[in-house]
C-alpha cells in the first residue's frame, strides 16, 4: 500500500502496520491494536445503527413533522436524538472512502484507496446511506412529513450481513441464531409503526380518544397510545411470521385501505422470514450434529460389519468401547480433518503437534536436550495408537519395529517365566509405565523381536515411531543415532547380567550343585588357594553368564522398560555367595555323617550271627527297665572275651530298673540301617 496521500487506507478485514499508524494520527486511538481499533469501528457502527432502527420510526408513529414537535413521541428529544445518530453515521460514511473491503466476488481485500473509492462511489446503496443522513434537513427545510424517514431503513443491512472486520463473530453459531430473531424484532417495530401511521390506528385513535383504547395490567391503567402501539406490533409480528389471522382487517385496521396495502406488502415477506427462521435453525442443528452425524454412520457400517461376519459379542463389545473411546476423547474423525494437509500450512500444523505432544513425548528422556529441528522432525511421523484395558501393545515374539511414547494411560510390563516362557499367564509384572514414558527403542536399531509383554491397564494413547519413518531423519542426525546405539548396548550389557542372576536365583537347588560339581574340576587348583571358595563362586557366576543364549535378553527384543524393576547387582551377590557357603558346609556335613554310618554299618554286618534278633517292643511298655548285661563265656562262642563283655546278651524285662538297650520302639534291621 503506498503511502502518499492519495494511496492512504484503512484495513477494514486484516489491519497493516502502516494502516494502523494512520489511524492512530487520525482517529487518536492510541495504545489499541489495529485489530481491536478495526473491530471498535465496526461495534460502533453498529450501535449506532441499533438506536437508528429504534428512533427513527417513532418520528412517523403519529405522523411528525418538524414544525410540530408534540406529533412525535418524545418530542424534541427524540428528534434531537435522531439528527446527532444521522451525523455520526455521517461520519462513518466518509471513513468508508478509506477502509479496505472484501471483494464479494474475488473473496481477496481491497486496500488501495482508488480502487476503494471507485468501489464506494459506483455503489447505489452507498448513496442512499447518504441521503438517508439529510433526511431532516428536506423536512425541515420543505416541510416534508417525517414519513421519509423509512429511507433509513438501508442502514439495517449491516445485521443481515455483518462487517467484514467481525468475520469472527459472523461465523459463531450463536450470532447465525440471534440474527433472525434480532431481524424480525426491528422489522416488527417498523412495520407496527407504519400500521400505526397508515393502517387506521392513528385515525381510530383521534376519532375515539386514547381512552378507547386503554387497557389495564394489574389494576394499571396503560396509556391508550401505548396500549394501540402494543396493538399494533403484536400484528406485525403475527403479519411477517404468515400467522395473522384477519388479513382483511378487523378492529382498528377493519375497513381501512391502508391497513390491506401493508398486509400486501409484508404479508410474502412475512412467509420469507419464516423460511429464513427454519433454514438458520435447521443449518444449526446440522452444523451441530455434523461430527455425531459422522459417528453414527461409522457405527451403522460398524455394526453391519461385525454381524456379517459373526464376530462373538465380547469382541463386538471390545470393538464398540474403541469407538465410543475414540469419540469422546481421541475424535480420529475431526484430528484427520484438521491435520489434512489441505487445512493447515507445514508450519501451523506443526506448531499444533509440538503443543499435543508437549506433556508426553516432548517430556521424555529421549527427546530431551535435543536439536529444535531434530525433534520437529520426530513430531511430524509420530503416530497416535488408542489402546483398550488388558489390551496388549506388545506380545513376546512378535517383530518389532516401532518405539512407542506415553502420552495418556498406565501400562504395565510383564516379564516370561522361566519355566513357562511362551504363557502370559505365568508372567510378571515387573514395572508399570506412565506419562511420558517410552520403551521399544531398541527396535529403531536393528532387527529384533519383542521377548516382554506390555499391557494396557486403562484407556491408553500411545504415539508411535516407526524405524522406517526415523531413518530417513538420522541422515541428517546421525549423532542422535549413535548416541542411542550407544545407550542400547549399555543397557544391554546391564540386562545381560541381570538375566543371568535371575535364571541362578531361579534354578533349583539339584541343578545349582550339579552345576557346582561339573566347575569343580576346572577350579581344583585354585581350591587349596585362601580365596579359592570366592574364585570357583566367580567362575560360576561368570559362565552362567555366558552361557546366556542372546534371545532371552530383554533388551533384543526392544522392550526396554523392564530393566528397571529388579534387585541391584550387589544384594543379588550377596545372596548367591551366602547360598553356596551354606551349600558347601552342608556337603562336608554329609560326607562325615556318611563315613561315620559306612564305619557303623560295617561293624554291625561283620557278623550278623552273633547278634540274636530283638523281640518287638512291649505294647504297653512297662513303666520300668532295667538292663541287665549277661555276658556269655561258653567255650567255642567264636567271641573274644574283651568284646563278649561289651555286647549285650539278653534283657530282662521284667527287673524293674532294668533300661531299654535301643529305647522304646528301637530296633534294629534293614529298614534301621537305612535310616542310619
Amino acid at each position: 500500500m503506498p503511502l502518499s496521500s492519495q494511496g492512504k487506507a484503512w484495513i477494514e478485514v486484516f489491519d497493516s502496520d502502516v494502516a494502523c499508524i494512520i489511524d492512530v494520527l487520525c482517529l487518536g486511538e492510541m495504545g489499541r491494536s489495529c485489530e481491536s481499533r478495526s473491530h471498535n469501528r465496526a461495534f460502533r457502527m453498529l450501535i449506532n445503527v441499533s438506536m437508528t432502527m429504534v428512533v427513527a420510526p417513532l418520528t412517523f408513529l403519529w405522523d411528525g413533522r418538524w414544525q410540530d414537535p408534540s406529533s412525535v413521541p418524545g418530542g424534541t428529544d427524540t428528534l434531537s436524538m435522531d439528527v446527532c445518530l444521522d451525523f455520526l453515521y455521517a461520519i462513518y460514511l466518509l471513513l468508508m472512502l478509506e477502509m479496505s473491503y472484501l471483494h464479494p466476488e474475488q473473496r481477496t481485500e481491497i486496500v488501495t484507496s482508488r480502487k476503494i473509492r471507485r468501489w464506494r462511489l459506483w455503489s447505489p446503496i452507498y448513496w442512499l446511506k447518504w441521503l438517508s443522513v439529510t433526511v431532516h434537513v428536506w423536512a425541515a427545510a420543505l416541510g416534508w412529513p417525517l414519513f421519509i424517514n423509512t429511507l433509513k431503513v438501508v442502514r439495517g443491512g449491516v445485521f443481515i450481513e455483518l462487517p467484514d472486520s467481525l468475520w469472527r463473530l459472523r461465523d459463531s453459531s450463536e450470532v447465525r441464531l440471534t440474527k433472525p430473531i434480532i431481524l424480525l424484532i426491528g422489522v416488527s417495530h417498523w412495520v407496527a409503526c407504519l400500521l400505526f401511521c397508515f393502517g387506521g390506528f392513528l385515525e381510530n385513535l383521534q376519532q375515539f380518544g386514547p381512552e378507547a383504547s386503554e387497557t389495564t395490567f394489574r389494576g394499571e391503567v396503560i396509556d391508550g397510545k401505548v396500549s394501540s402501539y402494543v396493538v399494533a406490533y403484536v400484528e406485525a409480528i403475527y403479519m411477517l411470521t404468515g400467522a395473522l389471522d384477519g388479513p382483511t382487517g378487523d378492529g382498528a385496521r377493519e375497513g381501512h385501505f391502508g391497513a390491506l396495502i401493508i398486509v400486501v406488502i409484508f404479508a410474502p415477506i412475512g412467509q420469507l422470514v419464516v423460511s429464513l427462521f427454519i433454514a438458520a435453525i435447521v443449518q444449526e442443528q446440522d452444523l451441530k450434529n455434523a461430527l455425531d452425524k459422522r459417528h453414527n454412520e461409522n457405527k451403522a457400517f460398524m455394526q453391519r460389519a461385525v454381524q456379517t461376519l459373526g464376530i462373538p459379542k465380547e469382541l463386538q463389545r471390545r470393538v464398540f468401547s474403541m469407538h465410543y473411546f475414540q469419540k469422546m476423547s481421541h475424535d480420529i474423525e475431526a484430528f484427520q480433518i484438521l491435520f489434512d494437509g489441505k487445512n493447515l500450512s507445514g508450519a501451523l500444523s506443526s506448531a499444533l503437534k509440538i503443543y499435543l505432544y508437549k506433556e508426553s513425548v516432548l517430556n521424555c528422556a529421549y527427546l530431551r536436550d535435543k536439536d529444535p529441528n531434530y525433534i520437529i522432525e520426530v513430531v511430524k511421523i509420530l503416530h497416535d495408537v488408542v489402546c483398550l484395558p488388558g489390551e496388549y501393545i506388545a506380545r513376546r515374539g512378535e517383530i518389532a519395529h516401532q518405539m512407542f511414547f506415553i502420552a495418556r494411560g498406565t501400562l504395565s510390563v510383564l516379564v516370561p517365566d522361566v519355566d513357562h516362557p511362551n504363557d502370559v499367564s505365568y508372567a510378571k509384572a515387573v514395572r508399570q509405565l506412565k506419562l511420558s514414558d517410552y520403551f521399544g527403542e531398541v527396535a529403531l536399531i536393528k532387527d529384533c523381536v519383542r521377548t516382554a509383554w506390555i499391557r494396557a491397564d486403562s484407556y491408553a494413547l500411545l504415539s508411535s515411531l516407526s524405524r522406517f519413518d526415523i531413518e530417513p531423519v538420522w541422515k541428517y542426525f546421525p549423532d542422535y543415532k549413535d548416541e542411542l546405539s550407544e545407550q542400547v548396548s549399555q543397557v544391554a550389557a546391564k540386562d545381560k547380567k541381570r538375566n543371568a542372576q535371575n535364571r541362578w536365583k531361579n534354578v533349583g537347588l539339584g541343578e545349582k550343585r550339579k552345576k557346582l560339581m561339573e566347575y569343580k574340576a576346572k577350579v581344583q587348583a585354585e581350591a587349596e588357594a585362601p580365596s579359592s571358595r570366592k574364585t570357583a563362586r566367580g567362575s560360576i557366576l561368570a559362565a552362567s553368564i555366558h552361557d546366556e543364549p542372546d534371545d532371552q535378553a530383554v533388551l533384543e527384543s526392544g522392550d526396554s522398560a523392564a530393566l528397571n524393576s529388579q534387585e541391584p547387582a550387589d544384594e543379588t551377590t550377596k545372596m548367591l555367595t551366602e547360598l553356596l557357603q551354606r551349600q558347601t558346609g552342608l556337603e562336608k556335613k554329609f560326607e562325615e555323617q556318611g563315613r561315620t554310618i559306612a564305619q557303623i554299618l560295617e561293624a554291625l554286618q561283620s557278623r550278623p550271627g552273633d547278634l540274636p534278633p530283638l523281640p518287638p517292643p512291649p505294647t504297653p511298655p512297662p513303666k520300668k527297665v532295667v538292663r541287665k548285661l549277661k555276658v556269655k563265656r561258653a567255650a567255642g562262642a567264636g567271641m573274644p572275651e574283651e568284646a563278649e563283655e561289651q555286647r549285650p546278651d539278653s534283657v530282662d524285662v521284667d527287673d524293674p530298673e532294668a533300661e531299654p538297650l535301643l529305647g522304646e520302639g528301637s530296633s534294629i534291621g534293614p529298614d534301621a540301617e537305612e535310616a542310619a
